[in-house]
């Protein structure tokens, strides 16, 4: 396996907390071939990336790998997901759609690569610092129950270039997949690797 590291180019666009608007510092380009797919097409679940030197992008410019996760608060002992999901590596958050879709933020990590709490938030039209109070948010417990909410929040507060990081926050009241009745109220703050965007819708 090779590892491609991003040079040190930088990006960061962060949240003003008196406007909610953000601001880009600097310039980087990337390019991506990721896909995205789930059960009903309707937000994130696997993907893959690489830099456009076909390396594995990799987020070593502003954060320790060990610190890139997001906490689930709500489900009984806090808890930290510190890991990708499936193919995944790492945490990762990255913007998806174009063309005629919106751009949307999609998030995910999960406790292990493999079962166990896994936690995924898509957010439309939030590409940059902001607030979108209408965001899917998927939640697998550690008992593997499903749990998902179609209103949640999420705030964008940083997002800097492909390479380094996405951080913010979320809160959601999602219901049981399987009864329909059984709520949580999850919240938690994420730090992220950012990988390539996923590519235009068709």
């Amino acid at each position: 396996m090779s590892l491609g590291i991003l040079g040190c180019g930088s990006e960061v666009v962060v949240r003003d907390a008196g406007t909610g608007a953000g601001g880009h510092h600097g310039a980087t380009t990337a390019s991506s071939s990721t896909g995205l797919s789930s059960a009903d097409g309707s937000g994130p679940s696997t993907t893959s990336d690489s830099s456009s030197s076909g390396g594995i992008v990799d987020c070593l410019i502003l954060v320790d790998q060990d610190h890139l996760r997001i906490d689930v608060v709500g489900d009984g002992s806090p808890q930290r997901l510190p890991l990708g999901c499936g193919e995944d590596p790492r945490p990762v958050v990255q913007i998806v759609g174009g063309g005629e879709c919106r751009y949307s933020l999609a998030a995910r990590a999960c406790a292990t690569p493999e079962g166990g709490a896994a936690l995924e938030l898509y957010a439309p039209g939030l590409r940059e610092p902001g607030i979108r109070d209408e965001a899917l948010v998927r939640y697998r417990a550690a008992d593997g129950v499903e749990y998902e909410a179609a209103d949640g929040q999420v705030v964008l507060d940083e997002l800097g270039h492909v390479g380094s990081t996405g951080k913010g926050s979320y809160f959601a009241t999602v219901v049981s997949k399987a009864d329909g009745t059984a709520t949580l109220s999850i919240s938690g703050d994420f730090v992220l690797c950012r990988i390539p965007d996923g590519l235009p819708c068709p």
